[in-house]
């Protein structure tokens, strides 16, 4: 009542208080313990509050994290495992406050949404104009319209059409223990290669120790996959995927398409989807798989092939590979390039690979490029050197790839909680 009286804060009493006491102002012996109490009591809550936010941060540092697939190139944002659907969820882990720091230490659950447009989002914010906005829309009604085209002209036998894409990151093993919280897993890759025209799904599945998430492994599935087709009936072929570099939109995959191209006698094309909606077929399969997974219990990576199996009854189930090291071959061999780049452009200020948004490869060798789907396709200017369409790829591994020691220890740990006829496949594993 005296602090609204005059109109002042708790604060600035205090304050003055203490300058008084400081300049001798006030000698009441009593007053001036209080003060000292009152002082030592806030700076001991404030080392309490220290020593607590340390604690929050050590235990989400401890949380295992994956990488981000679709933007690891613009983010540095980690993400939670599969484990937790919500903070709520780590709140009732921790028990704990942790919200602020959960966001300073620049975390996310799980993974973002795949169709969550950078640009549609910040024009919502007005942060893009509305020329950026219209060219953006007009980019993507494009890419719909072609692939709508294409997939038409599979169905009517004319090419062969397909959707190319990577699911998201899955785990080994996966139990509903919380013991399993803290630990590291071993990462389940699966790239889907999807027939346009009889929704044949074809799963490539593998795990962190048998390849990399690499240039190579993805020109070494779609291309052995591609010829099963070619070998069968010989038609043009059309793959329409996201602009990922590393996987979709590269000189190893566009030199291993070339020579496929020339191999068989044929024409082949790459188009792009606009980045923030490349919804494309393929993402069935991995929902429907998503929906199988749910409450399942995963020993071993090999477990994922049922569980694949049995996704899907109709029109017919899907298909899975499970693949070994020995599998990838090494494609990103400068010396079995056509192409050294696929850049359009060669100053500075001129056209990058990723302004590409289709290619298409010629049984000579050539390769043409658009980088809007309504232009024409034009030459790629770059000097084109002489390969044999017929020359050996070497394999990409000659052994396994070996693990953190963290992850070992760790996956020795969760042994405890699994049956005991899996745990040889952990013992195999190298750090």
């Amino acid at each position: 009542m005296f602090l609204n009286t005059l109109g002042v804060g708790e604060k600035m009493v205090k304050n003055w208080v203490s300058a008084a006491i400081k300049d001798g102002c006030l000698e009441n012996s009593g007053m001036k313990q209080a003060m000292i109490q009152e002082k030592k009591k806030s700076t001991s809550k404030i080392k309490q509050d220290i020593s607590r936010v340390k604690h929050l941060r050590e235990f989400l540092e401890r949380l295992p994290k994956i990488e981000s697939h679709y933007c690891r190139k613009k983010t540095g944002k980690l993400y939670l495992e599969q484990n937790f659907k919500s903070k709520t969820e780590v709140y009732n882990l921790y028990s704990c406050k942790f919200s602020n720091e959960f966001e300073d230490l620049n975390l996310a659950l799980f993974k973002p949404r795949k169709d969550q447009c950078d640009v549609c989002s910040s024009y919502k914010m007005k942060q893009v104009t509305e020329e950026q906005y219209v060219a953006h829309i007009k980019a993507k009604d494009l890419a719909r319209a072609e692939k709508e085209t294409d997939k038409a002209r599979a169905i009517r036998e004319e090419i062969h059409c397909f959707v190319v894409d990577v699911q998201a990151v899955k785990l080994c093993p996966v139990l509903q223990a919380s013991s399993l919280y803290y630990k590291t897993k071993l990462q389940i890759h699966n790239f889907t290669v999807y027939n346009l025209k009889n929704h044949r799904s074809m799963n490539f599945v593998w795990n962190e120790t048998e390849a990399e998430l690499d240039s190579s492994v993805f020109t070494t599935c779609l291309i052995k996959h591609l010829e099963e087709y070619l070998t069968n009936e010989k038609k043009n072929i059309i793959v329409f995927s996201d602009g990922c570099g590393y996987q979709n939109r590269n000189v190893v995959l566009a030199n291993g398409l070339s020579v496929l191209a020339s191999k068989y006698d044929v024409e082949i094309e790459q188009k792009y989807l606009e980045r923030g909606h490349t919804q494309m077929e393929c993402d069935s399969t991995h929902s429907l798989i998503e929906r199988k997974l749910k409450n399942r219990q995963i020993f071993l990576p090999t477990d994922y092939i049922s569980v694949i199996n049995e996704s899907r009854k109709t029109p017919t189930p899907l298909e899975v590979a499970y693949l070994n090291h020995d599998f990838f071959l090494n494609y990103n061999d400068p010396k079995k390039f056509r192409y050294s780049s696929i850049r359009p452009g060669k100053s500075k200020g001129d056209l990058k690979v990723t302004d590409i948004r289709a290619l298409k490869y010629l049984s000579n060798g050539e390769i043409f490029y658009k980088v809007a789907h309504d232009e024409k396709y034009e030459l790629l200017p770059q000097r084109k050197n002489t390969v044999n369409h017929n020359s050996n790829y070497d394999n990409l591994y000659s052994n396994r790839l070996k693990i953190s020691k963290k992850k070992w220890h760790d996956l020795q740990e969760m042994k405890s909680v699994l049956p005991t006829d899996v745990h040889y496949f952990y013992d195999e594993k190298l750090y």
